[in-house]
């Protein structure tokens, strides 16, 4: 099978378009299993994040948040496992997880980095429920320490795919180094953008995150 062929059929789509442009950003197709979780999930997070805005994050039950979703508390803690992560939950996170080993395949890990973020910032400016979400990830403490925790999570996972690459001979601790610096400065923009009021440009406040990181690394990152 041609190259490019194989990465359109493990990813759903092909990230890099015939002239090296990024295109824009596609639905990965899904079973309908999938999509009737993934809506009931948007659905229950969307809930979820009104309730705590108006009554305060402490303040709200999951079983609260069950009643007005209609679902059942038990459906929260299969989908989300904690209350936090009905804050923290990205229903990108998996599609970025399949982007990462394409985009190393082709490119040093600040630039895949750099190319995944400008793929899937844009549908995520266009989701309001992520500004809210950045808001009650930073103001509150339960919930910040959570979102550490599930990015050490992320960071593992990214770390993994960094050291099977076979364009990269980074062993498994030396790629959770380097991807450990690169969730840490991505989560550092985000966390810069909450505190200037929210109001600046995120896309390019990540980005030139992702060149002073460039800068600190030196070189074109590749091994």
């Amino acid at each position: 099978m041609h190259e490019r062929a194989q990465r359109a059929e493990g990813l759903g789509f092909d990230p890099v378009g015939p002239d090296g442009a990024l295109p824009e950003v596609p639905q990965v197709p899904l079973t309908l299993r999938e999509r009737r979780k993934a809506t009931t999930m948007r659905r229950v997070q969307t809930v979820a994040v009104d309730l705590f805005d108006v009554r305060g994050f402490d303040a709200v039950t999951i079983e609260e948040v069950a009643a007005a979703a209609e679902v059942s508390p038990s459906t929260i803690y299969r989908y989300f496992g904690t209350k936090e992560r009905l804050v923290l939950h990205d229903e990108y996170d998996d599609l970025f997880l399949r982007l990462v080993p394409v985009l190393l395949a082709q490119h040093d890990p600040v630039t895949a980095t750099e190319k995944a973020m400008a793929l899937l910032m844009p549908a995520h400016l266009g989701d309001e429920r992520m500004i809210r979400r950045v808001q009650l990830w930073f103001d509150h403490p339960a919930i910040r320490a959570a979102g550490y925790l599930l990015m050490d999570e992320m960071a593992d996972d990214l770390a993994q795919l960094l050291a099977a690459s076979p364009r990269h001979e980074y062993t498994l601790p030396q790629a959770r180094v380097v991807v450990g610096a690169l969730v840490g400065g991505l989560i550092t923009a985000i966390r810069d953008w909450h505190e200037s009021g929210g109001d600046g440009d995120l896309t390019a406040m990540i980005a030139d995150g992702v060149q002073a990181m460039r800068r600190a690394f030196g070189g074109d990152g590749r091994r």
